[in-house]
């Protein structure tokens, strides 16, 4: 950031519908989710570099949320980072499904960390471009158009039709749409938090 002030300023609303937690008011158990944080998501936002904290310490995103039952909190994230580490999808494959489900949601921070993430993980501008444009990219490989349709079908008309499940089953497997609809549910969960709190993406410069 160019201006610690300035940012501050255009970021006076970080929290949408919910007012952003000083660390110093934390009970035990937002403490030891904040530790949990610290440990795997905060660290991955910066090295993906997107926001996830201020410099006081404040949660942004979903991780503010987080903080209002720490113990369910701390499941989701089990889970999360359990599919993870054992997901068969390439990292490529995870960030264009986790963008059609964010920018289907119009969830403005979901979509501002993942086209981050998704350019750490080889997505290309133009790529992240035809996404929010809801079009087929046309660098996609086959099984991420596949995907990508499969995801923005189900996100919009609540439905998979068996042309493209079958699809879906003959390029990626049956495994992997299993370890899709793990991916999608997360940031289904996610979107809705953040569209519900209208939960803004963080002005940078």
């Amino acid at each position: 950031m160019e201006n610690k002030k300035e940012f501050e300023e255009a970021n006076d609303n970080l929290g949408g519908r919910l007012q952003l937690i000083e660390s110093v008011k934390y009970s035990p158990d937002q403490e030891s989710l904040y530790q949990q944080l610290s440990q795997k998501q905060l660290p991955w936002a910066n090295k993906n570099n997107f926001i996830a904290s201020l410099n006081d310490g404040r949660l942004i995103g979903p991780f503010n949320f987080h903080l209002r039952n720490p113990k369910t909190s701390s499941a989701y994230l089990d889970w999360v980072d359990a599919d993870g580490k054992n997901t068969s999808l390439s990292p490529r494959m995870r960030q264009i499904i986790i963008l059609a489900v964010g920018i289907g949601w119009k969830a403005d921070y979901e979509v501002y960390a993942h086209t981050a993430v998704g350019l750490k993980s080889g997505l290309s501008t133009d790529m992240i471009n035809a996404l929010k444009k809801g079009e087929n990219a046309i660098d996609f490989t086959q099984d991420e158009l596949v995907a990508y349709q499969f995801t923005k079908q189900l996100v919009e008309e609540r439905l998979v039709d068996d042309i493209l499940y079958k699809k879906a089953i003959d390029l990626i497997t049956e495994r992997g749409v299993v370890d899709m609809l793990h991916l999608i549910g997360q940031y289904l969960a996610t979107s809705a938090i953040l569209t519900a709190f209208k939960v803004p993406a963080p002005t940078t410069f």
